[in-house]
C-alpha cells in the first residue's frame, strides 16, 4: 500500500509553504533500518526541503557531525549539522537519485587522538516534475510497438485515439533498428532509428513502370530530427508524454559493432569459465542435425520422445565431452617415483622444511590475522574431517596456472604439497587401515601412556602434549620422511580434493539434463509454449546458448533464470548457468559484458552512454527493459548520463527480482520512479482485490495528515561550501513552513498496469468481459496506470514481438471496444489525482470488489462497484451494499458483451490487427434507497443492485460520494478548536485526572469503574487521555485503521461516553465534558462509521495537547519555556503522580489542609505506576523525599512540596520518618533513611522556593504525644512546634540513640519479616560520627527486599539488610550538619548541638568529626600499599578505587561491596570526598555499574550479583526466590539521576557525554505507552515486567540533573 506524502496543504491566507520533511536518524547517523530509502516529490512553486535530525545524545550529534551527500555513486557536497538543534537541512531543487551518510569525529579508546567514522548510507529520490506539472501518480500510459504503426507519417490516427481514450504518457518499444529476427528488443544499431518509421522518398523514372522506385531513406541525423518533430507535437498538440525503453543488457546477434569490438560480449577468450558450456551447446547443435543418425525422434510428440533424447545425452553426450577434465586435477604427473624423488633429494630438505614452518606457525596465529607467507593464510588445526584436509591441501598446493578454459589447468606444486602431508604427519595425522575404506584420523601417540585409546578412531593420545609443535621425537622425524606413508597421505588428499571436483561436475549433469527436458516439454509439447516442429540445424533440440560469428568468434546469448540472484552475473566467473543449461535464452540477443567499470570496456560504455543521452534527448522518459539482470552500476552510469541530458526524466522499469528488498536495493541505488506491475497478474477476484489494495492508495480514514504534519517556524539557510559553514540569508525573514514526519520509508511506486505487453490477454487469462472491470479497479488505484495497445480495442491474444507483421488498425468503426468507458475512467483517475484522493477502501464479495477512492480533508469519493469475470464465476451472493451518513450520486455505469470467436476469426485480416466484437452498454443508475431511524440522525443508503442480469459479469458502476456540504471544514475546526474556557479551571490535580489515573487509581475514584478496555485488545494504561494516546500514537502512525480500536470505534460509542462521562463528577471538568459532549454528538450524528476513528482521534490529540500545554504552563520557567520535549516529558510525570484517591492521602482527612475554612484539595504523590497508585502503599516517606525536589520544586509546584513536607512532619516519631505514610492513620517507621531524605528536601525547599526560609517557622501538628507513645488517629494531632524545631529534634533522637520496637509488630504489619526485625535501633559511633543502625533482620534503607519463600528457605532473610552506617545516609547527615551550621550563621536556626550523655557536641565538632573520618572509614584505595591509612580489611577486597557501600556492617563482606548509593553522598555532600578519589570511582561506576536506563544495584563481578528480577518465581534458588534479587543486580533509574548528578558535579562527564547517556531515557519516555520511566530494569535494559512502568523518583532525577545543570549555566 503506498503510505508516501503527496498533497500539501495550503496555509490559511491562500498562500503555498514550503514543505520540510523530517528524517530521524540513529545513533550513529545512519538511517532507521525501516527508513533506508525516502522518495519525496518537487513542486514547480513550492520549495521542498529535507531535515536530517540526530538525536540529541547521540554518538554523532556531538562530534562535529558532517552530512555527506552524494548524488549517484559521485560526491556532491556536505553540510554541518545545526550545533544546537542537531539537524541540518537541504533544499531539493534538482531530480535525482542521491545517497547520503554522516560522518563525525569520534576519539580513539585509550587514545588522544581523533578519527573519523560515518553512519550507514542512506537514499532518497527527489522525484521528477513532469510536463504540465502532472504528479507521478497520475501518470496514465499506452505501450505501444512502433513497428505496428507504420510510418511516422502514419501515426496521426493512432495518437488521436490514444487521445480519446485519456492516456497522458506513451510508452514505446524502441524504435531503434532492430536486428534480423525484427524484435524492437533485439536493436542492431543503438544509434540508427529503424528505417520502417520513415516514408520512402519516391524518384520515378518515365522509362520505367510506374510503381518501380527508388527507395531513399533519409540519414542517422535526419532520422533524429523527425522522431524529435513527431514527439514534439504528440507532446504540445495532443498533451500527452512520450516514454521509450532502454535496452542495456543485450543487443542483436548481428550488430555490425561485434565483430569490430568482440569483447562487448562474452566471448570465449575474455571469458574462458564458458567454454565447457560453448562444447555442450555445440554438441547439442550438432546432435540437432543428425537425430536420424543416432535413431532419435525429430518430431517430439510424447514425454518418452523427450526422455529417449534425454537418455542419449547423458549416455553419449557427455561421457564424449569429458567436462569434468575443467575441473580437476591430473594425477598423471604426480606419480609415486616424483614424490620420492622430492622426499630422497636433500636439496630439497630446506624448501620442505620452510613449507612445514608456515603452516605450522600459521596454525597458532589468531584466525583473524594474516600472514607474510601466503595471501590466505591455511589453518591446518587438529581433527579436522578429510574434506577440510582436501580442501586446505588445495589452497596451499595449487599451483597459480588454473585456466578454467583449458582442460588439466589445474596443477600442483609438488613440493608445497608434499611439505602440507608432512605438517600433517608431524601434528600426529595417520592413516588408519589399508584398504578403501582407509581414513584420515588425528593422532597423538605418548612415549609416557601406550594404553591410552582414543575410542572413536583407535589411535594413541598424547595427553602430555603442550603445543602442536613440540613432539619432534624420532618417532615423528621418522614419520614425516617415511615415504610410504607420505605417499599414502597424499594419495588421499589428491583423491579427495578430485572427489569433489568429481560431485560438482555430476551436478552440473544433473542439473542440465533436467534443464534441457523441462525446456523441450515447453516449447514443443506445452500449450502454452511456442510449440516448435521438426527439430533441425534452424530449430535445435533446445535454443542456441551462443552466437556464432563468422565460425571464428562465440558469444553468449543473453536470456533469463528463474529466481536468480538479480546481483550475481550469470554469465560470469562464478556462475555455472550456462553449463548447467539454467538460462531461457532469448537467441536473438547476445549478452553485453560490461565489467565493472568504464575502464573495463571503454567502447562499450561510451557507445551505450550515447544511446542513452540520444533517448533521453528526445523522451520525456525510459522503461528500463529488464532492469533486474541489468548490472545495477551499469544502470546507475547510464542514468546519471540521462539525467545530465534531462534532470527531469520519468524511469520506470521491468524488474521482477522475486524479493521486495532486493526491489527497493535497484529503486533506491537507481532513482527508479515506479515499477511496472500487472493486474492480469491475478488468478480470482481476491488476489485482484489485494493487487488493487496493494496499489491503492492510504487507508481511508487516514490520520498522518492531520495528527503529525504541522505548520513550524523555518529559516531557510544557505551553504557556504567555502567557509564550511551555514549562513542566513541576508535580511532573512522569519518563516513557516509544513513539516511533514517521515515515519516509514517509502515503497517503490508502481505503474499499476491492466495489462502489458508481455502477457496474456483477458480473453486467454479469464474472459474477454473482464477487460472493462479490470481496466476499472486499476483506474481507481491512487498510482500511475497504464495498458498495452490493443486491451482497449479487446484484442483476443497477446502479440507476438517477434512473428508478427500485421499493423494496428486506422479503420475502426466508433465505439471501439471500452474505449469510451475507459476515457471516462481515465479523466476520474486524473482528477481524482489532481485533486488529491489519497485514501482507497477496498472490499471484496464473491465476484464483486468495490473500491472507495476519497479525499482526506473534505472526505468526497468516488466508489466503484466492478463485477469480475473469471472463468469460474463465485457462488457467493454479495451482501446488502450499505452506506452510513454518505450522500450518494450515480456518474456512470457499463457493461461489456463480447462476441464469442469462432476458429480462425482472428486470422481473417491478415494486414491489420482488430480486436473482438463488442459492444459496451451504458447501464442506468441502480435504485439507491434512502433509509434513516427514528431519530433521523441515522441516514443510510443502500444500493440495489439489479436482479435481471443487467449488471452481470464485465460491469461496473461509478457513483460520487461525500459526507455534506463543507460539513467536513465544519468538523474539522469544532473538533481542533478548544476554547480557552475549557482548560483554564484545570488545576494541576484536575490535569491528573484528565490525562491519566491508572486502573488503581480509577477505580478507587470511581469505586468500581476502571480503564477503558478494548476488545480484542486488552486494557489501556491510563483512564484518561494519555492512555487513549497510547493507543492512537502508533494507528495514526501507521495509519492502522483495521486495529480493534478503530473497529471498537465504528461500532459504537463506548469509547466516547468514557471519555466524557468519568470526568462529569469533577466540577472543574464540567467545561470540558460539555465541549466532549457536544464534539462526539456530532461525531456520531454526521460521519459515516468509517470517517469516526479519525475524528475521534483528532478530538483527543487536540485537548490532550491543550490539556498537556495548560499543565505545563503552571510550572516553572525552566519546564515551560524548555524547547526540549524530553524536559517536558519528565515534567508532565509531576501530574502523573501526583493526584487525589479517596483511599488516601496526606492526612487522615485527605482532601484538605487542616484547621482551614475553605478546604484546599492536596493531592498526594504516587510512589510509582501501576504498582503503588492507592491506598497505603501510595505514598512512601523515603520515595517522596527522593522525588519532591526534583517533581514539585523543580517544577514550581512549591504548595504541594510544602503540604508533602509538613503532612510527614506531623507523623515524625522517636526521630524518624514513616517509610509508608498511610494518610497518618497507621505509618509504619521501618525506614532509617527516610527522615534524612525529609531533611534534604526541607533544605532544598528553602534553597529553591521563593521565601523558602519560611519553611522553618511553619507549624505543624504532630500525630503522636511528645513521648511518641502510640495513639490512634482520632486522638491525635494535640500539639505542634515549628519545622524548625523539629528538625533540631531529628538531630537530637539520633545523637542520643533510638531504640524502640515497631508499633503492632508482628505478622499484622508485616507477614515475612523476622521478630528480631521490628526492632529499630540507630545510634552515632562518635570516633566516626557516622549514623550506625539497623541489624540482619531488617532493611531499613532503600534496598528494602524482605525475603518471602517458604521453599527457597529465605523467608525473613533481607535481600540487602545494609545494616551500620550506610554511604547516603552519611553524605546526607553531612548535608544537614552543614546546612544547620549556616542558618546559625544567619540566625535562622537557635541551636548550635546536641546534648549526649549530659554533655553538649556542637554541630560544628559533629560536621567536623565526619570530614575528618569519612575518607578513613569509607575509601578502598587502589594501592594495596595505602590500606594500613583505611578502615578497610585487606582480605575480604574485591574492587579497589571505590567507596563502601556501609561501614560497620554484622557481615564485613558487605561493606566492600560495589553499589550506585555513593553517588547520593557526591551530590549531597561532596565536600567529604577526595577530589581524585571520587572521579576515579565515579569512572568505575561508569565502567562497571551503568546500565541503557539504571543503574545496576551490584557489582556485576560480586558472587551475589542477580541481574533478573522476577517476583513471581518461586524456586529453590534462595537467592532469586521471589524476587530477593530486587537489588542485587536489577538496574534501577534513581540513582542514574544521582550518579549524573555527581559525574557532572565533579568533572567526569561533560554535558554531551551527560546528554548521550540519556538518550535511552529521551528514547524510553516518548514510546512507553506509561509516558514515564520505569522503577527499574532487568540486565542491560532489558524489561521487567515486575516493575513499575512508571516511577516519581526515575523521573525526579532527571529532573534534578537538568536543574543542577541550568543553574551552572
Amino acid at each position: 500500500m503506498t503510505e508516501d506524502i503527496t498533497l500539501t496543504k495550503k496555509f490559511l491566507t491562500g498562500t503555498i509553504l514550503p514543505l520540510l520533511y523530517a528524517l530521524p536518524l540513529e545513533d550513529d547517523g545512519s538511517p532507521d533500518n525501516a527508513k533506508t530509502y525516502v522518495r519525496i516529490p518537487l513542486y514547480r512553486h513550492q520549495s521542498c526541503h529535507l531535515r536530517f535530525m540526530l538525536k540529541k545524545g547521540s554518538m554523532a550529534a556531538n562530534n562535529q557531525p558532517m552530512l555527506n551527500i552524494y548524488q549517484g555513486s559521485t560526491f556532491a557536497y556536505s553540510v554541518p549539522f545545526h550545533a544546537d538543534q542537531h539537524h541540518c537541512d537541504i533544499e531539493l531543487k534538482t531530480p535525482g537519485a542521491y545517497a547520503y551518510h554522516v560522518s563525525f569525529m569520534i576519539q580513539q579508546k585509550d587514545k588522544d587522538n581523533m578519527i573519523s567514522r560515518k553512519g550507514d548510507t542512506g537514499y532518497f529520490v527527489v522525484e521528477p516534475r513532469l510536463y504540465n506539472d502532472l504528479p507521478l501518480d497520475a501518470v496514465m500510459i499506452e505501450s505501444v510497438i512502433p513497428k505496428w504503426m507504420g510510418p511516422l507519417s502514419q501515426w496521426q490516427p493512432h495518437i488521436d485515439l490514444i487521445k480519446q481514450s485519456g492516456y497522458n504518457m506513451i510508452h514505446f518499444a524502441p524504435m531503434q533498428q532492430r536486428g534480423g529476427s525484427d524484435s524492437p528488443y533485439s536493436i542492431h544499431d543503438q544509434l540508427l532509428f529503424a528505417d520502417d518509421l520513415f516514408h520512402s522518398n519516391h524518384h520515378h523514372h518515365q522509362e520505367e513502370e510506374e510503381e518501380d522506385y527508388v527507395i531513399v531513406l533519409p540519414e542517422k541525423q535526419e532520422r533524429i530530427d523527425l522522431v524529435r518533430s513527431v514527439l514534439h507535437d504528440i507532446q504540445t498538440k495532443h498533451g500527452i508524454m512520450c516514454l521509450s525503453d532502454v535496452v542495456w543488457n543485450h543487443t542483436s546477434y548481428d550488430s555490425p559493432f561485434l565483430i569490430d569490438h568482440p569483447d562487448a560480449g562474452y566471448n570465449l577468450e575474455n571469458s574462458p569459465h564458458l567454454v565447457p558450456a560453448y562444447e555442450l551447446d555445440t554438441a547439442l547443435v550438432e546432435l540437432s542435425k543428425e537425430m536420424d543418425n543416432h535413431g532419435l525422434p525429430r518430431r517430439i510428440n510424447t514425454v518418452q520422445d523427450v526422455e529417449a533424447i534425454v537418455s542419449y545425452i547423458k549416455k553419449h553426450i557427455f561421457p564424449r565431452l569429458q567436462l569434468w577434465e575443467y575441473k580437476t586435477v591430473d594425477i598423471t604427473p604426480y606419480t609415486n617415483d616424483a614424490i620420492k624423488g622430492i622426499l630422497l633429494n636433500p636439496k630439497s630438505s630446506p624448501m620442505l622444511l620452510s613449507y612445514q614452518q608456515q603452516l605450522l606457525l600459521q596454525q597458532k596465529q589468531d584466525h583473524n590475522e594474516t600472514t607474510t607467507t601466503t595471501t590466505t593464510p591455511v589453518l591446518l588445526e587438529k581433527n579436522q574431517p578429510i574434506d577440510i584436509l582436501a580442501n586446505l591441501f588445495g589452497q596451499f598446493a595449487m599451483k597459480d596456472t588454473y585456466q578454467p578454459g583449458i582442460r588439466g589447468s589445474r596443477s600442483l606444486d609438488l613440493t608445497r604439497a608434499i611439505s602440507f602431508v608432512q605438517a600433517m604427519i608431524k601434528m600426529g595425522y595417520r592413516l588408519v587401515g589399508v584398504d578403501k575404506s582407509i581414513v584420515i584420523a588425528s593422532s597423538f601417540s605418548s612415549k609416557n601412556d601406550d594404553n591410552n585409546k582414543d575410542h572413536d578412531n583407535n589411535t594413541k593420545v598424547d595427553k602430555n602434549r603442550k603445543d602442536d609443535t613440540e613432539n619432534d621425537n624420532d618417532n615423528d622425524d621418522n614419520d614425516i620422511n617415511n615415504v610410504t606413508t607420505v605417499i599414502a597421505i597424499f594419495n588421499k588428499l589428491l583423491s579427495q580434493y578430485n572427489l569433489v571436483q568429481y560431485q560438482e561436475y555430476d551436478q552440473d549433469v544433473e542439473i542440465a539434463l533436467e534443464n534441457i527436458r523441462s525446456r523441450m516439454i515447453y516449447t514443443r509439447l506445452d500449450e502454452t509454449g511456442p510449440c516448435y516442429g521438426e527439430i533441425n540445424a534452424s530449430c535445435p533440440i533446445v535454443e542456441s546458448y551462443f552466437t556464432r560469428l563468422d565460425n571464428k568468434i562465440a558469444l553468449a546469448n543473453n536470456g533469463w533464470i528463474w529466481n536468480a540472484d538479480p546481483m550475481q552475473d550469470f554469465a560470469g566467473p562464478e556462475s555455472s548457468a550456462y553449463l548447467r543449461r539454467q538460462v531461457i535464452c532469448w537467441g536473438d540477443c547476445v549478452k553485453l559484458r560490461y565489467g565493472k567499470s568504464p575502464n573495463d570496456n571503454p567502447w562499450l560504455w561510451n557507445h551505450m552512454r550515447e544511446y542513452t543521452e540520444l533517448v533521453a534527448t528526445l523522451f520525456d522518459g525510459v522503461r528500463i527493459d529488464n532492469c533486474h539482470s541489468t548490472p545495477i552500476h551499469v544502470a546507475e552510469y547510464l542514468l546519471n548520463a540521462a539525467r545530465h541530458v534531462r534532470p527531469d526524466l520519468y524511469v520506470l522499469a521491468e524488474l521482477f527480482t522475486g524479493s521486495p528488498e532486493m526491489d527497493l536495493h535497484f529503486v533506491s541505488k537507481l532513482g527508479i520512479h515506479a515499477l511496472v506491475r500487472e493486474a492480469m497478474q491475478a488468478w480470482d477476484p481476491h488476489e485482484l482485490s489485494r493487487l488493487v489494495h496493494r496499489h491503492g492508495g492510504k487507508p481511508v480514514g487516514s490520520m498522518d495528515q492531520d495528527l503529525n504534519w504541522r505548520v513550524v517556524p523555518f529559516n531557510t539557510p544557505t551553504f557556504d561550501g567555502a567557509q564550511q559553514s551555514m549562513k542566513k540569508k541576508k535580511n532573512d525573514q522569519k518563516q513557516k513552513a509544513l513539516l511533514i514526519p517521515i515515519e516509514h520509508a517509502s515503497p517503490p511506486r508502481a505503474l499499476f498496469m491492466d495489462c502489458t505487453h508481455d502477457n496474456q490477454t483477458p480473453f486467454q487469462k479469464r474472459t474477454a468481459q473482464d477487460t472493462l472491470p479490470n481496466a476499472a479497479l486499476v483506474a481507481f488505484s491512487d498510482c500511475a496506470t497504464g495498458s498495452v495497445k490493443g486491451y482497449d480495442e479487446i484484442y483476443p491474444y497477446l502479440l507476438d514481438v517477434v512473428e508478427e507483421k500485421r499493423l494496428y488498425s486506422t479503420f475502426l468503426q466508433h465505439p471501439v471496444g471500452i474505449v469510451d468507458f475507459k476515457a471516462q475512467l481515465q479523466k476520474l483517475h486524473l482528477s481524482m489525482s489532481l485533486e488529491g484522493f489519497t485514501e482507497v477502501h477496498v472490499h471484496h464479495e464473491g465476484d464483486y470488489i468495490m473500491v472507495h477512492r476519497q479525499h482526506p480533508e473534505t472526505h468526497e469519493g468516488y466508489l466503484l462497484i466492478a463485477h469480475t469475470s473469471f472463468p469460474s464465476p463465485s457462488k457467493e451472493k454479495i451482501k446488502p451494499i450499505r452506506l452510513h451518513m454518505t450522500q450518494l450520486s450515480y456518474v456512470f455505469g457499463a457493461s461489456l458483451k463480447v462476441e464469442s470467436l469462432k476458429d480462425g476469426e482472428d486470422e481473417k485480416n491478415n494486414k491489420y490487427l482488430m480486436g473482438l466484437a463488442s459492444q459496451c452498454i451504458d447501464l442506468p443508475s441502480p435504485r439507491l434507497i434512502q433509509e434513516q431511524d427514528d431519530t433521523n440522525d441515522n441516514i443510510h443508503v443502500t444500493i440495489e443492485l439489479p436482479k435481471d442480469g443487467s449488471f452481470g459479469p464485465g460491469s461496473i458502476y461509478v457513483f460520487k460520494t461525500s459526507i455534506g456540504e463543507q460539513l467536513d471544514e465544519e468538523i474539522e475546526r469544532l473538533v481542533t478548536h478548544v476554547p480557552d474556557t475549557v482548560i483554564e479551571p484545570l488545576d494541576l490535580l484536575d490535569c491528573n485526572v484528565v490525562l491519566y489515573r491508572c486502573e488503581g487509581e480509577e477505580l478507587d475514584a470511581t469505586g468500581g469503574n476502571g480503564v477503558y478496555d478494548i476488545p480484542g485488545w486488552g486494557k489501556l494504561p491510563y483512564a484518561g487521555l494519555e492512555g487513549f494516546m497510547s493507543v492512537l500514537r502508533p494507528i495514526v502512525r501507521d495509519n492502522d485503521l483495521g486495529h480493534p480500536f478503530c473497529d471498537n470505534l465504528r461500532r459504537g460509542s463506548w469509547a466516547m461516553d468514557y471519555v466524557q462521562n468519568r470526568l462529569k463528577s469533577y466540577p472543574h471538568c464540567q467545561p470540558l465534558v460539555n465541549w466532549f459532549t457536544l464534539r462526539f454528538d456530532t461525531i456520531q450524528k454526521k460521519l459515516p462509521d468509517f470517517l469516526i476513528p479519525k475524528y475521534f482521534a483528532i478530538t483527543i490529540h487536540s485537548i490532550y495537547q491543550r490539556v498537556c500545554d495548560h499543565a505545563l504552563s503552571k510550572m516553572s520557567p525552566l519546564v515551560y519555556d524548555n524547547l526540549d520535549p524530553f524536559v517536558h516529558r519528565l515534567a508532565l510525570c509531576t501530574v502523573q503522580m501526583y493526584g487525589n484517591v479517596p483511599s488516601t492521602g496526606l492526612y487522615p482527612c485527605h482532601h484538605a489542609k487542616q484547621d482551614e475554612e475553605d478546604q484546599v484539595p492536596i493531592g498526594s504523590l504516587a510512589a510509582g505506576l501501576p504498582h503503588f497508585s492507592h491506598g497505603y502503599m501510595r505514598t512512601w516517606g523515603r520515595d517522596v523525599f527522593i522525588s519532591l525536589r526534583g517533581l514539585l520544586l523543580v517544577t514550581g509546584q512549591y504548595e504541594a512540596a510544602k503540604q508533602h513536607i509538613l503532612a510527614f512532619a506531623a507523623t515524625l516519631n522517636h526521630g524518624i520518618m514513616p517509610n509508608l505514610l498511610d494518610a497518618g492513620r497507621s505509618p509504619r517507621y521501618n525506614a532509617r533513611d527516610a527522615v534524612w531524605f525529609f531533611m534534604q528536601s526541607v533544605q532544598d525547599y528553602y534553597h529553591i522556593a521563593p521565601n523558602g526560609p519560611s519553611i522553618l517557622q511553619e507549624r505543624v501538628k504532630r500525630r503522636f504525644p511528645k513521648d511518641y507513645t502510640h495513639v490512634p488517629v482520632d486522638q491525635g494531632y494535640t500539639w505542634e512546634c515549628t519545622i524548625a524545631e523539629l528538625v533540631q529534634e531529628i538531630l537530637q533522637q539520633h545523637a542520643q540513640g533510638i531504640h524502640f520496637r515497631e508499633h503492632n509488630a508482628g505478622k499484622k504489619i508485616d507477614s515475612q519479616m523476622r521478630d528480631q526485625g521490628f526492632n529499630i535501633d540507630i545510634t552515632v559511633d562518635w570516633d566516626s560520627g557516622v549514623l550506625v543502625g539497623g541489624n540482619i533482620w531488617n532493611c531499613g534503607t532503600w534496598m528494602d527486599k524482605m525475603g518471602e519463600s517458604e521453599k527457597a528457605g529465605n523467608k525473613g532473610y533481607p535481600g540487602t539488610p545494609r545494616d551500620g552506617a550506610p554511604i547516603e545516609i552519611t553524605g546526607l547527615l553531612k548535608s544537614s550538619l552543614r546546612w544547620v551550621l549556616q542558618l546559625y550563621r544567619k540566625k535562622q536556626f537557635s541551636w548550635t548541638g546536641v546534648e549526649v550523655d549530659n554533655k553538649t557536641i556542637t554541630y560544628k565538632e559533629w560536621n567536623d568529626l565526619l570530614q575528618k573520618n569519612f575518607e578513613r572509614v569509607y575509601y578502598i584505595p587502589r594501592d594495596p600499599s595505602q590500606d594500613k591509612n583505611y578502615k578497610v580489611d585487606s582480605k575480604i577486597i574485591h574492587r579497589r578505587g571505590i567507596y563502601k557501600d556501609v561501614y560497620k556492617a554484622t557481615w564485613p563482606y558487605t561493606e566492600y561491596q560495589f553499589r550506585p548509593n555513593l553517588s547520593v553522598a557526591m551530590v549531597v555532600a561532596p565536600e567529604l570526598f577526595d577530589p581524585i578519589h571520587a572521579t576515579e570511582c565515579l569512572q568505575l561506576m561508569n565502567q562497571v555499574l551503568l546500565g541503557p536506563l539504571g543503574m545496576k544495584t551490584l557489582d556485576p563481578a560480586d558472587k551475589r550479583y542477580r541481574p533478573f528480577y522476577n517476583n513471581s518465581e518461586d524456586s529453590e534458588d534462595f537467592d532469586t526466590s521471589k524476587g530477593r534479587n530486587y537489588h542485587q543486580g536489577p538496574e534501577w533509574v534513581w540513582p542514574t539521576g544521582y550518579y549524573l548528578r555527581a559525574a557532572h558535579q565533579f568533572g567526569t562527564l561533560t554535558p554531551p557525554q551527560i546528554a548521550r547517556i540519556l538518550r535511552h531515557h529521551r528514547e524510553h519516555i516518548q514510546s512507553s505507552i506509561w509516558a514515564g520511566l520505569p522503577e527499574l530494569t532487568n540486565k542491560d535494559g532489558e524489561t521487567c515486567w515486575d516493575s513499575c512502568f512508571t516511577q516519581a523518583w526515575s523521573a525526579s532525577g532527571l529532573l534534578d540533573l537538568i536543574f543542577d545543570m541550568q543553574q551552572q549555566k
